[in-house]
């Protein structure tokens, strides 16, 4: 019952972490009756479980996907006022125009 690298989603590693756990079995034996190689199973799990103590320590986003947010988003806001000048330029010509005529 081996399962394809592409069908490996999120959720489906996450489930597999889960039942793992709850099933008391050691990881060879777990892995073994899934068809899951141990090494990517050992990698879930500590994954998994990092993201858990990130998750409470950091309000769900750790400190390096803290940054790249700010990172983000300041460069979204520099490009918002630079549309809001453009549009405001934008608006003063249109009035300009309409006085003239």
């Amino acid at each position: 019952m081996a399962v394809k690298q592409k069908d490996m989603t999120a959720e489906y590693k996450v489930e597999q972490v889960l039942r793992f756990l709850k099933s008391g079995k050691p990881l060879a034996e777990y892995c073994r009756q899934y068809g899951i190689p141990e090494s990517d199973l050992r990698r879930w799990k500590k994954q998994f479980l990092r993201g858990g103590r990130d998750f409470l320590q950091y309000g769900g986003i750790s400190p390096a996907n803290y940054s790249e947010r700010i990172r983000y988003l300041e460069t979204k806001v520099e490009r918002l006022e630079l549309d809001n000048i453009s549009l405001k330029a934008t608006i003063r010509y249109l009035k300009d125009r309409a006085n003239q005529d």
